[in-house]
């Protein structure tokens, strides 16, 4: 493979392993404050905060899923021409 396409692996790989990361710090995060009751609704916070937790892990999905997709040869098709010297 070319430079462009393991670079694009590499960040792809950097980028879902940070978003997993923060996925987790973000569990902490609600087991820590998401039992606390909002002041006027009296709902638990967890109920909202719980988007700091899928927001990243959704987002960590998709940048496997698109690493999957290009290690099997799917961008090559897209920008394979400029990783080929002319």
């Amino acid at each position: 493979p070319g430079p462009r396409k393991v670079l694009r692996l590499a960040g792809d790989l950097l980028s879902a392993l940070v978003f997993a990361y923060l996925g987790w710090v973000s569990v902490e995060y609600v087991w820590r404050f998401g039992g606390d009751r909002l002041i006027y609704l009296g709902w638990p916070s967890g109920l909202f905060s719980s988007s700091f937790v899928i927001g990243p892990l959704l987002a960590a999905v998709a940048y496997l899923v698109t690493f999957w997709h290009d290690v099997r040869g799917g961008a090559d098709t897209a920008s394979g021409a400029a990783d080929r010297p002319q």
